[in-house]
């Protein structure tokens, strides 16, 4: 849940949420979190201070969650790449390694619509045989027109 993260970046940077200076400090956070997402309009204190006491109608956006990682990361000595990268459940055929960070970005296959990572950026189908199949529906066989019979 993001708002865990929240709270146990802030309890990691600053200690106990509940400490005197905590406006201070979610001012200073808000202001490090905006920097890291690269906000023109940065988070406010009073922002965090919602989320941190979970008032109704206040979520973690995934920009805020990203730069949530991203500190987290930081804090933890790791690369940023591997901070901003969030775990998923990924089907492969082609030996990605448990772990691995996948760079590319999903897009639907033009036939069967399953969700792919293309191996090259025009790639538009899973498999030869959906791009087959598709090719064979969009130009069905021509058949010739019937000869008349000439009878008369």
């Amino acid at each position: 849940m993001p708002e865990n993260l929240l709270t146990a970046v802030y309890r990691e940077i600053y200690g106990d949420p509940g400490n005197p200076g905590k406006m201070k400090n979610l001012d200073e956070l808000a202001a490090t979190l905006s920097k890291i997402a690269q906000r023109d309009k940065p988070w406010t204190a009073r922002y965090l201070n919602a989320l941190l006491l979970g008032h109704k109608g206040f979520s973690i956006t995934e920009e805020l969650e990203l730069a949530l990682y991203t500190l987290a990361g930081r804090l933890d000595d790791q690369p940023p790449l591997q901070a901003r990268a969030r775990p998923i459940q990924v089907l492969t055929i082609n030996g990605v390694l448990p772990g691995s960070i996948v760079l590319g970005h999903t897009k639907r296959c033009a036939g069967c619509q399953i969700p792919i990572v293309p191996t090259v950026p025009w790639q538009k189908y899973c498999c030869p045989e959906c791009r087959a199949k598709t090719r064979k529906e969009a130009n069905p066989p021509k058949i010739a027109p019937a000869q008349s019979l000439g009878r008369g």
